[in-house]
């Protein structure tokens, strides 16, 4: 099965972004509920030991998962409790951020404009 790396040997930011890697892999494979449970471990963590980059980076991958999945409203309250400051330093992020924002709104407006054609 491979190396888990959960050891508390290693840093946090270090376990952190082991588990975004990991995520990616299984999400790569077509295992995106094992994705899933990888990247919200992961937020947990950062979010524990007040890690803002890793905060964002496992954000934007759960919401990308989640929009991937047409679970759009769980994908909007993750990218609701994303924090201004998670991004400082960080411009690639908020731009993959702003794009998942108008990703979801594009999706909501297609789906409101097909319900009202029905």
């Amino acid at each position: 099965c491979g190396p888990t790396f959960s050891s508390n040997r290693m840093s946090p930011v270090m376990r952190a972004r082991w588990l975004y890697v990991q995520g990616f892999a299984h999400y790569q494979i077509g295992n995106a509920e094992r994705a899933e449970l990888v990247w919200q471990r992961g937020l947990s963590l950062a979010r524990e030991h007040r890690l803002e980059p890793s905060s964002l980076l496992l954000s934007l991958a759960i919401v990308r998962l989640l929009v991937d999945r047409g679970r759009l409203d769980e994908a909007e309250a993750v990218e609701a409790a994303v924090q201004p400051n998670w991004g400082a330093g960080r411009v690639r992020q908020l731009i993959e951020l702003q794009q998942m924002r108008a990703r979801l709104h594009l999706l909501r407006e297609r789906a409101k404009s097909r319900s009202a054609i029905e």
